[in-house]
């Protein structure tokens, strides 16, 4: 196998040691890149009949396009330990809160909002929530 990768600890062996824990990486490849795509070689050592091959694909770091974007919530807790911000700092530590909300409150909802600054295809999202003493559901 090839890398473009210069880090040894990200090496071309990696994608084939059977440890799912060690991978092989490119460096970034398409638009804005020297490289277009990334290719595989593996030399089996003799002929074979193949069926099926699995690739497994890891993204790394690069894929919370909302770290450190500009966050807005719409009923924030007072303080500033509890700033919009806070939901997008990488950190599970820190956290964005909101008053009370629900049946007895006055607000009834709370919206999130989160500029992200270009479009982007979206597959994923992750909401991380956390309770408080005495206000766990």
């Amino acid at each position: 196998m090839h890398t473009y990768h210069p880090n040894p600890q990200y090496a071309a062996r990696n994608a084939v040691d059977g440890n799912t824990k060690t991978c092989s990486n490119a460096q970034q490849i398409g638009l804005g890149s020297p490289w277009k795509d990334v290719w595989w070689k593996v030399d089996l050592g003799g002929v074979y009949s193949i069926y099926n091959i699995t690739l497994q694909f890891k993204t790394h770091g690069d894929d919370n396009v909302s770290y450190k974007k500009v966050a807005t919530q719409s009923n924030t807790y007072p303080g500033t330990g509890y700033d919009d911000s806070k939901a997008v700092d990488g950190n599970r530590e820190t956290c964005m809160r909101t008053e009370a909300i629900g049946s007895n409150s006055a607000d009834k909802t709370v919206g999130w909002k989160v500029d992200l600054g270009r479009i982007y295809h979206i597959y994923d999202i992750n909401i991380l929530f956390k309770t408080y003493d005495g206000f766990g559901v």
